[in-house]
């Protein structure tokens, strides 16, 4: 008795065996609470809006299959004279007549590429009809952080064949929640005026 009446006075009460007690503690009932609620948002909210991700992606990889299964058509039956297509007109695969304007082209910066900042050639495309669109030609990656040597554009009347796509949104800034919501649409990039 002498030895436990010792271990009580120097450390306090033996320790005793707490089983499933301890898991009624408050640090363990908020902690299951809250696996509970993420849980609960995972399931209710996260996972729908991955689905729906999923399936905006495989309508788009549906729409690039159909535009390879027909021939590529003149741009004019696509876009109408504002420049905008429809819905599922996007991806389809069009020709266009007419000559580059070297002189007016333009280097885009740092735009990825399978995650890796690449350099894309943009070149004005003036097509016979006189509207001019905006066409990638290509891209290089940096060479050793400096700009890379691009291809100068062909000379002379040249027949291109491209899909039609929607403008690009801007990222949403952070000051500002809405998005651009431009539906100006052309070969790739946009047309803009001459």
């Amino acid at each position: 008795m002498a030895v436990s009446s010792t271990r009580e006075r120097r450390y306090g009460r033996a320790p005793q065996k707490k089983g499933w007690r301890t898991f009624l503690r408050p640090g363990w009932v908020f902690g299951v609470l809250a696996i509970i609620a993420f849980s609960y948002v995972a399931f209710t909210f996260l996972a729908p809006w991955q689905l729906s991700r999923d399936s905006t992606i495989v309508e788009r990889n549906e729409q690039i299959e159909a535009a390879f299964e027909v021939e590529p058509v003149p741009a004019e039956e696509i876009f109408d004279a504002q420049g905008s297509i429809e819905p599922g007109e996007e991806w389809a695969r069009v020709i266009l007549q007419g000559h580059y304007l070297p002189e007016d082209g333009v280097l885009m910066r740092n735009r990825p590429v399978d995650s890796s900042p690449a350099f894309h050639a943009l070149t004005p495309f003036q097509l016979n009809s006189g509207e001019v669109i905006l066409v990638n030609r290509g891209f290089n990656p940096p060479l050793e952080g400096g700009v890379p040597p691009m291809d100068t554009a062909p000379a002379g009347e040249q027949s291109i064949v491209g899909h039609a796509r929607f403008t690009e949104q801007t990222p949403m800034s952070p000051r500002s929640r809405t998005r651009a919501t431009a539906r100006s649409t052309a070969l790739t990039p946009r047309r803009f005026p001459r």
